[in-house]
């Protein structure tokens, strides 16, 4: 039996639904450039990051003092986890058939959007980590109250996980099981430790090693 949501985290699973509605809507406006598109979605998330820290403050702020008691070795085990993750989602893809894989999304123009876009877009993957998280991990695997229960959220939070990444691959679901698959070790990761702050820290190694580190690098032949 599932423990009872509050009301506060009802409003956040409405926000955050509504957040993924609007940014995928934005994203088939075909009146609106690649750069529009970026900054308004990266605005909205933003929001959603706001609305996530104003609504689990408390959690968060609790959870952080398990995590900083020992914060020398605990950021170690996150970065070794965040390599992990690398491995992981390497590994997955290598043994998938290649054809599964393929994305029916163009290559984006990243060299046609402005400064200002690539650095709002750049902020996104840094965000999603404390909202992803806290959705997926914590709202879906915390409140089942029995182990059997536990298992088949953290199954069942690993699938719409990836799900909701269908846009980034053009809408090729099969595409997303690599996400699937780390949405699991995130998932892992938090039944392990108890402690939303482990999967957070290291899914947001895994983002600004995947994602920034790429746009800098954009970013600094830009402004050459």
């Amino acid at each position: 039996m599932n423990k009872v949501l509050s009301k506060q985290e009802k409003l956040y699973i409405l926000s955050f639904i509504i957040s993924f509605i609007l940014g995928s809507i934005i994203n088939q406006l075909t009146f609106l450039s690649s750069t529009h598109k970026s900054i308004l979605t990266g605005i909205l998330f933003f929001i959603l990051f706001l609305i996530t820290w104003k609504l689990f403050t408390k959690l968060l702020k609790k959870e952080w003092v398990g995590l900083k008691k020992k914060i020398g070795l605990n950021i170690l085990i996150c970065i070794g986890l965040a390599v992990g993750v690398v491995l992981l989602l390497q590994f997955t893809r290598n043994v998938l058939p290649s054809e599964w894989l393929v994305s029916n999304t163009a290559i984006p123009e990243t060299f046609n959007l402005s400064i200002i876009s690539l650095v709002v877009s750049s902020l996104q993957p840094l965000m999603a980590p404390f909202y992803e998280e806290i959705m997926f991990r914590y709202l879906f695997i915390s409140k089942a109250n029995s182990r059997p229960l536990k298992v088949a959220m953290l199954f069942l939070q690993a699938v719409i996980f990836g799900l909701i990444h269908t846009a980034n691959f053009g809408g090729n679901y099969l595409a997303t099981i690599p996400y699937m698959i780390i949405a699991l070790y995130f998932g892992v990761i938090y039944l392990v430790t108890k402690n939303i702050w482990y999967s957070i820290s290291v899914h947001f190694l895994f983002n600004f090693s995947s994602s920034i580190l790429p746009l800098l690098s954009v970013l600094l032949m830009l402004l050459k």
